[in-house]
């Protein structure tokens, strides 16, 4: 029979009375540059967790693809296989950083008739930049399946595809129900409209879970893969995220969080890139000047953005401005601190993990909204 522990964040074990899958392990330290921490501690996560048969990472983000837990986990149990699907970026920073990954879609375990098999299903929900895969579990034994959504956005086909799988079975299905991401917390804003913003994204991806109820027709829905907070300086915008609580999410089943312990007082040590030296005025000119010449071209309706260096703040930011043809009156601006743009720049720093990890500020004059300025951003280096 399939069970689901859930260990926080997006990491959990799906198991049968057999075979034991442990979900994208983030279990110590922080993610996204040092600025997101576990809402749930856990004082001894791989006792908690015990042994597993395999990990399956789902997508490269750090709060689910983490080195350093991965690396503690393996140190006492060194032989679990890693199963990724088919995600060449994902593989290569995997190998790189010392694991060796098997990429696989389906893998069946047992005799038949009692098997445990587990499908990688891959997420096409965005334009570009897709990333995400789900996991589905099958017990033949007990006609059961687990379909792990995590992050997944509404991906049509792949929701054909996973109730090809599980067609006839009893399904649990965890389901995302809320959204990381710098909107709107990191947005200059009149308090009165933040409030609203912040109900909209609450009300958007409710509305997402329970379009994922109707389409995936689980029997029990179980809200997953939002346990995380903001921390150091940045805590003061958690409340601000537009994150529901689990508990306000209509016909859903709330796992609580195995093994979890309030959480030790220790000092914070600062971001990521508050470690690094501050940029000479002709180092960040000269590192936008060439990451500019690199940039790849923008594509489709006018879109014009400009990289500049302190020039409304006394050398003490750095911007990124982006206008929009077509609506001449849109433009968003948005902060860095030098050190961390300067990271970017130079490949240290992702520009995703920035934009995630709510490191920057954003003024938007305007309400239009264009992806193709961070889809820049990502690929803007020297």
């Amino acid at each position: 029979m399939l069970r689901v522990h859930n260990y926080g964040a997006a990491c959990c074990v799906i198991e049968s009375d057999s075979f034991r899958i442990l979900c994208d392990p983030w279990l110590v330290g922080t993610a996204y540059l040092g600025t997101w921490e576990r809402e749930h501690y856990l004082p001894d996560p791989v006792k908690s967790i015990g042994k597993v048969d395999v990990i399956w990472i789902s997508h490269c983000h750090d709060d689910h693809y983490h080195p350093e837990s991965l690396r503690l986990y393996l140190a006492t149990y060194p032989n679990t296989p890693i199963y990724i699907g088919d995600a060449k970026f994902l593989e290569r920073i995997m190998v790189r950083d010392g694991f060796s990954p098997i990429v696989r879609s389906m893998v069946w375990v047992g005799e038949k008739g009692k098997a445990i098999g587990f499908h990688i299903i891959p997420n096409n929900g965005y334009e570009d930049d897709n990333v995400d895969t789900a996991l589905v579990v099958v017990d033949e034994c007990y006609n059961q399946a687990v379909v792990n959504m995590n992050d997944c956005p509404f991906d049509a086909k792949q929701v054909d595809n996973i109730n090809v799988v599980t067609r006839f079975r009893h399904v649990t299905a965890l389901l995302p129900y809320a959204g990381a991401g710098p909107w709107p917390q990191c947005f200059h804003m009149e308090y009165a409209q933040r409030l609203e913003e912040e109900e909209k994204k609450k009300d958007k991806f409710l509305a997402q879970f329970q379009r994922y109820k109707e389409a995936l027709k689980p029997d029990v829905a179980v809200p997953f893969s939002a346990g995380y907070v903001l921390r150091g300086p940045l805590a003061s915008l958690n409340s601000h995220r537009g994150i529901p609580r689990q508990e306000d999410v209509p016909g859903a089943t709330v796992l609580p969080v195995e093994g979890a312990a309030p959480r030790p007082a220790e000092a914070f040590g600062g971001y990521a890139w508050e470690q690094d030296p501050w940029p000479t005025d002709d180092e960040i000119h000269a590192l936008i000047e060439c990451a500019a010449q690199r940039a790849p071209k923008v594509s489709g309706a006018p879109l014009t953005i400009d990289l500049a260096w302190g020039a409304d703040t006394g050398g003490s930011s750095a911007y990124v401005d982006a206008t929009h043809g077509h609506a001449p009156f849109a433009h968003e601006t948005i902060h860095f601190d030098p050190r961390l743009l300067a990271g970017m720049l130079r490949r240290k720093y992702h520009a995703n993990s920035i934009e995630i990890g709510s490191c920057i500020r954003i003024e938007r004059h305007g309400k239009y909204y264009d992806p193709r300025v961070f889809s820049y951003l990502y690929r803007l280096h020297v």
